[in-house]
């Protein structure tokens, strides 16, 4: 190779290796060698540690995934609470992802129970001839049944 053959970057780069090979075999020490076997232990434990780091972030980013969805969940059984509360349907019958779809679902709930439920029964009174208001069977009257029996008032009666 000539002179003229020769670029700029040839003549300011040269192979580095075979020149430090050359100058250790020249000066008989191995100092390049254990430079690079350093050089590799090094970069050996950054791989290493790397790695590490890498599992540590992968595991992260599976626990914000795993307790971002158990707060989505939680909101939704917040929104399924107070729908429910607000609508009076139970929350495990109420359907949808959202506080709109809840809504809607409990005033389907509400429109069928009132469509199914039969009138609620008038209660039964019982038969008294005397005058006044009538009371019903299960109510119980003030007073005792001493106090109704009195000898005096049958007096009174008669």
């Amino acid at each position: 190779m000539t002179t003229k053959d020769m670029t700029l970057t040839d003549e300011v780069t040269p192979n580095y290796e075979a020149n430090v090979t050359m100058d250790a075999r020249q000066a008989g020490t191995d100092e390049p060698r254990s430079r690079e076997a350093k050089l590799k232990d090094e970069a050996a434990k950054y791989r290493i540690q790397m790695k590490a780091q890498h599992e540590q972030l992968d595991a992260t980013r599976a626990a914000m995934a795993e307790l971002a969805a158990e707060n989505e969940l939680l909101k939704l059984q917040a929104v399924r609470a107070a729908v429910s509360a607000a609508k009076g349907v139970p929350g495990g019958l109420l359907t949808g992802n959202t506080q709109e779809e809840m809504e809607a679902s409990a005033d389907v709930i509400l429109a069928w129970k009132a469509e199914t439920t039969p009138p609620a029964p008038e209660p039964q009174y019982a038969r008294i001839d005397a005058p006044g208001p009538k009371t019903p069977i299960t109510a119980v009257n003030p007073g005792s049944w001493e106090d109704a029996f009195k000898p005096e008032d049958r007096r009174a009666q008669w």
